[in-house]
């Protein structure tokens, strides 16, 4: 739901159009279950695949996260990858909601082969920023820690990491639909721009 809401405001910052905000409550509730189960048959085919090819099943594991992993740091490094690709897809599911049309993988399909140019090279922007955020905020986390170790701050130091937490679990996600959303209207800029020299 999160992620509906930054996607829709993202849009429309950027002078986009969607029809998201027309959706109400139940409905919402309703798409957002739709995207959340076909993310899990995601998951799991990821982690199948992976464990017969012979990666490790603590560490083939590790790609359930792929959703949670966009708001908070569970891991470091390659996971990042995937979970950038996990936010390039779920973003595509919440492009085709506004657009009217249902969230179908053949559409995810379609509009990744559509613009493939340009979501390759934000699925790189994304797994770097990704990558570099989740090793700032774990470094952060562990100074954070250290200082309120002592308990003196009591609950006002609980404050302060739960702060600290939602901080950065907004951050990430606005960083990444902002990467996501101007890239695909710079690619549809591109390809209007194809067709007008067609």
């Amino acid at each position: 739901m999160k992620s509906q809401n930054t996607c829709e405001k993202m849009i429309k910052l950027s002078g986009g159009w969607t029809s998201l905000d027309r959706l109400n409550m139940g409905q919402r509730a309703r798409f957002a279950w739709q995207v959340i189960w076909r993310l899990l048959t995601v998951f799991l085919g990821a982690v199948v695949l992976a464990v017969t090819t012979g990666v490790d099943k603590h560490a083939a594991a590790t790609l359930w996260v792929g959703f949670d992993g966009l708001a908070f740091p569970w891991r470091q490094g390659a996971l990042q990858i995937w979970i950038a690709f996990i936010a390039t897809v779920t973003f595509i599911f919440v492009l085709q909601k506004g657009t009217g049309n249902e969230a179908r993988f053949i559409g995810v399909v379609r509009q990744l082969s559509t613009h493939k140019r340009t979501l390759l090279f934000s699925w790189v922007y994304l797994g770097l920023f990704l990558i570099s955020i989740t090793f700032v905020q774990s470094k952060l986390a562990l100074m954070l820690g250290a200082f309120l170790d002592d308990g003196r701050l009591g609950k006002v130091g609980t404050y302060l990491l739960v702060g600290f937490i939602v901080l950065f679990s907004y951050l990430r996600i606005w960083v990444v639909v902002a990467i996501l959303t101007y890239s695909i209207r710079a690619s549809y800029r591109r390809l209007g721009a194809q067709e007008v020299s067609l």
